[in-house]
């Protein structure tokens, strides 16, 4: 079926790199015109505050620009997004604040053992684009839970799904915008609440006027940015701490000098423990870890659970699902899922290089004897409340300075004394992915409850302009809600992350791979093996909050994914064993699913529907 729409921003897709290439260009523009202003003596916090605005204005611009009537635009930006552009958008959303600005610290304090983020992440999107993403494109509902109901023909079951998908929308929600509050709110010395008003408002003017395509084109211009700040900061502290342009293939150049400066240092070198899992908080803290030896912080055994539970769960986010039903076609997915795992893998292996060089150029700057008097950076990041450390003394050793770990961004370009502005390109870059997060968890989320809760009883097609309706009033729920309670919730944004994708891969993974790939799973063994998964990581999880469960020191209970699947698939499997087989029409949608080819599925029922005369049976 056809979608069309009544909408003021319609790129054709010959045209849109031009567009975005003019956005580049202006932003581009802008920092080379406020370093320009900076070496005039022009007041900082005003170019500050046009930096880190530029993003957001151009994001509720892109939104408000995307307004429109249909809902198959609102829900799936009318099937018509560029593969190249979508994965953009798709990386933005995926990574958000949280990965944009925590996983660098991540790497900074934990080095080596950090890496089940990246790993995690580049597994699962690889998982998703193997598994699950074309015939979720082909099957062609807006929503995981709306594909999952469809493929097992029970309403009770897309319920259920779009109810325990709901909890890791909302926590991953909940940690964009705390990061991006912490982060820009020291920087810039705001109150918290009002860089999370300022954020909820850009996110709401987007996803309310222009839903899907206003998330989609925003979160273009959020890859945008975020892919040129991690491309100029990396490039210029690479000539000037390694005299070469490419840090993230440079390591082995300063490798030998790095590990002398930490032993000297007298950081740990010794193994973890068994099953201890150590992950750094958003509080101050000082460097005591290696960047490039091994399980010092995590064991062998917890590294490996950790990556696997992290692929697991963006595999089986709903956010990324809804992306795979923006492109035209399964092969056009098929494309996208190759770029967006491209420039993931070109971020995965830059965000470790942003720490690398941190750490060196730190350990140059603030020796183990202590380097004589307060460098004006640091003591610039003390007053903002970044960094911890004694004023009075004499000399500041790297010992006796404590970090946080989400300004990891801002401390490079510091200390090599950049001009303020790429400084502040850091904020910029982070405003930006956090808006495209937040836009995309809420769409999620409004999707959900519109598509899978309140009209779960409704066939597909049906009262359009009321789901549109319910979707936006949905959309303004999420983004309040989400901004309220991270302002009053104390958990770490990276913690929230991990317990999102604990959530998310318990719940629906292996839902998802049987659904597709064994044709013998019913609507019994499903809803079983959904309550079971996402009942038993979410007792995990809150039985380790209180104590009473300590299955890993340091972060108790993230890692119930390891638990939680194997048996969801044994209890899916075993429950749809002993129950009537599917029907006949189940088995031939699965048929259906596997081939590439074809109108969607959803589509072309929606279509007949419509040829269907009124009234008839």
């Amino acid at each position: 079926m056809a979608m069309t729409s009544v909408s003021r921003f319609r790129p054709p897709t010959s045209k849109a790199g031009a567009y975005f290439a003019v956005l580049a260009s202006a932003f581009v523009a802008l920092v080379l015109l406020l370093v320009i202003f900076d070496q005039l003596g022009t007041q900082a916090d005003g170019l500050t505050l046009a930096l880190v605005a530029f993003p957001a204005a151009m994001f509720a611009l892109i939104g408000a620009a995307c307004y429109t009537v249909t809902g198959g635009v609102w829900f799936a930006c009318g099937r018509a997004c560029p593969p190249a552009l979508g994965a953009a958008s798709c990386l933005a959303a995926t990574l958000g604040g949280i990965g944009f600005v925590a996983l660098p610290g991540a790497f900074f304090f934990l080095g080596f053992d950090a890496l089940p983020f990246t790993t995690g992440i580049m597994l699962g999107l690889l998982l998703h684009a193997v598994l699950i993403a074309p015939f979720a494109r082909k099957e062609g509902s807006y929503t995981l839970a709306g594909f999952i109901g469809r493929r097992f023909d029970s309403r009770a079951l897309r319920l259920c799904v779009g109810v325990a998908l709901t909890l890791p929308c909302l926590l991953l929600l909940i940690g964009e915008f705390k990061v991006a509050g912490f982060l820009v709110g020291h920087a810039l010395q705001r109150d918290p609440a009002v860089v999370a008003g300022a954020l909820a408002a850009t996110a709401t003017i987007a996803i309310v006027l222009g839903g899907m395509r206003g998330a989609v084109w925003g979160g273009v211009a959020a890859a945008i940015i975020s892919l040129i700040v991690l491309a100029v900061v990396p490039v210029l502290g690479g000539l000037l701490v390694l005299n070469v342009p490419v840090p993230q293939i440079a390591y082995g150049l300063a490798r030998t000098e790095l590990a002398r400066l930490e032993l000297a240092a007298g950081m740990d070198t010794h193994r973890a423990a068994a099953m201890v899992l150590t992950l750094p908080g958003a509080a101050p803290q000082a460097l005591v870890k290696p960047f490039f030896q091994p399980f010092v912080a995590n064991d062998p055994v917890s590294f490996t659970l950790l990556t696997i539970t992290i692929a697991l769960g963006i595999a089986s986010m709903p956010a990324l699902f809804a992306r795979a039903g923006t492109v035209a076609s399964v092969g056009a997915n098929r494309r996208m899922s190759v770029w967006l795992i491209c420039m993931a893998g070109a971020v995965a292996l830059t965000l470790p290089a942003v720490a690398f060089l941190t750490r060196l150029e730190l350990l140059h700057a603030l020796p183990a004897s202590g380097a004589p008097g307060v460098p004006g950076w640091l003591d610039q990041l003390g007053r903002l409340g970044l960094a911890d450390f004694d004023r009075a003394a004499s000399s500041v050793s790297l010992a006796a300075v404590h970090f946080t770990r989400d300004s990891t961004n801002l401390l490079l370009p510091l200390a090599l004394g950049l001009p303020r502005p790429l400084v502040d390109m850091a904020l910029a870059g982070a405003v930006a992915v956090a808006l495209a997060a937040i836009a995309a968890q809420a769409m999620a989320l409004s999707a959900l409850w519109s598509e899978d809760v309140l009209f779960f009883l409704a066939d597909p097609g049906d009262r359009e302009q009321w789901r549109l309706a319910a979707g936006r009033v949905f959309a303004v729920v999420a983004v309040g809600l989400g901004a309220m309670l991270s302002l009053r919730t104390r958990a770490d944004p990276l913690t929230l992350f991990t317990w999102a994708m604990v959530l998310a891969g318990s719940s629906v993974f292996t839902l998802l791979v049987m659904a597709v790939w064994w044709k013998r799973i019913n609507q019994y063994g499903a809803l079983a093996g959904v309550l079971v998964g996402s009942c038993t990581a979410l007792a995990q999880i809150v039985l380790s909050l209180n104590g009473a469960v300590q299955l890993m020191s340091g972060v108790s209970g993230v890692l119930a994914t390891i638990l939680a699947v194997p048996l969801s698939a044994a209890v899916a499997a075993g429950v749809s064993l002993i129950t009537p087989r599917p029907s006949t029409g189940m088995i031939e949608l699965v048929r259906e699913l596997r081939i590439a080819g074809g109108e969607t599925v959803r589509d072309r029922e929606v279509r007949l529907a419509r040829l269907k005369p009124s009234g008839a049976a």
